[in-house]
């Protein structure tokens, strides 16, 4: 059976027994295995006599300082959360995936692609066979060739043999926690289809920009309002193609809340953009493909959620800026305890939704 290697860390504060933080204390973390105790990971205690682990497994663990046990914790990063891990190969087609590196060079990010495997808590689905329920049609059937991602012609470019699962996933992503690390980056997407590819395959999230929908943004400029004007602008268009515009901003390097934005933001992120359009405030949508000399280019996002209102002219004002986290260079090469920072929970509240992208509501 596949082990659940779903992973957060184990944090607290440590004390001696009248209550006074221990500092710089040296901390064992050992998981009780049938065979005994194993050492799990080390950690030092702050000024603070705070200390946090490395990222951790489920699990029955006891804590021990300067060789005496002061806990004993059962440690589940998430119950409600479902196994994932990267995709075996053979679970879907891999001539269709472009490396990111490929696709930031061509400005075509949105053609960007990746999978994570997922199966319910305690069952692996060699063995038993995947529970969530799934549209066994022919999907062939229903692409139209118009073009409408609603009728599936463009999702992922699906086979005929390929199931759609009813159920939908949001998912979540830490970059990895060490003790040195007081802050990380947490990434979260809603709403994402699972799918597999042949009928006899696990299935699959797709993480593509068509798919996800971004979670809260983490950064909001303030509407404006630390901008004077002409500080932030529409420099270029690169390509003014309607279906695939890529533009570049460009901001006062003086200008102290536009450097915040710019060094915060990285090759993957959206950005959604509140122009000085000549009809009023418009907004565009882009993914960055390209940071350098405090510009900003990015790629036309064209996701149907999330459509931008205005097709962007040089020299438009930016009156805002909201980021998103979206896809990131390493995403591709990360090892085979990927599923120690990606956490998936079904979404209930998104399956058959009208604001979906992929909305099967009355079709079946």
């Amino acid at each position: 059976m596949i082990s659940n290697l779903r992973a957060r860390p184990i944090q607290g504060y440590i004390t001696d027994s009248a209550g006074n933080v221990l500092r710089n204390s040296s901390i064992v973390i050992y998981r009780n295995d049938p065979s005994g105790l194993v050492s799990a990971d080390r950690a030092t205690s702050d000024d603070e006599g705070y200390f946090i682990s490395s990222p951790l497994p489920n699990g029955l663990y006891d804590i021990y300082e300067s060789g005496i046990r002061t806990a004993r914790i059962i440690h589940s990063p998430d119950q409600n959360s479902i196994q994932c891990f990267k995709a075996l190969k053979d679970n879907y087609y891999e001539n269709d995936l472009t490396p990111f590196s490929s696709l930031v060079a061509s400005s075509e990010l949105m053609k960007f692609k990746y999978f994570l495997q997922i199966e319910p808590e305690e069952i692996s689905v060699d063995i038993f066979g995947n529970t969530f329920p799934v549209y066994d049609v022919d999907l062939s059937a229903l692409q139209s060739g118009s073009g409408d991602l609603y009728d599936l012609s463009e999702f992922l470019v699906l086979r005929s043999d390929s199931r759609i699962t009813v159920s939908r996933f949001d998912v979540e992503y830490f970059l990895p926690i060490t003790a040195s690390q007081a802050t990380y980056r947490r990434i979260k997407w809603a709403g994402i289809p699972g799918i597999r590819f042949r009928e006899d395959s696990k299935i699959v999230v797709p993480l593509d920009y068509f798919s996800i929908v971004a979670g809260s943004p983490f950064i909001i400029s303030n509407n404006g309002n630390d901008w004077t004007a002409n500080t932030v602008e529409v420099l270029s268009i690169g390509d003014s193609n309607p279906d695939h515009q890529i533009i570049t901003v460009s901001g006062d390097s003086d200008d102290t809340e536009y450097v915040r934005i710019y060094n915060r933001v990285g090759i993957g992120d959206i950005l959604k953009l509140a122009l000085d359009a000549p009809a009023g405030s418009d907004t565009w949508y882009g993914i960055i493909t390209e940071k350098g000399s405090y510009n900003i280019t990015l790629e036309k996002w064209q996701s149907s959620r999330f459509e931008s209102t205005y097709s962007p002219t040089e020299g438009d004002d930016v009156l805002s800026i909201r980021a998103f986290h979206g896809m990131f260079q390493g995403m591709t090469a990360m090892s085979s305890t990927v599923s120690e920072y990606f956490n998936v929970v079904e979404n209930l509240s998104q399956q058959c939704s009208g604001d979906e992208l992929y909305n099967y509501s009355g079709r079946y």
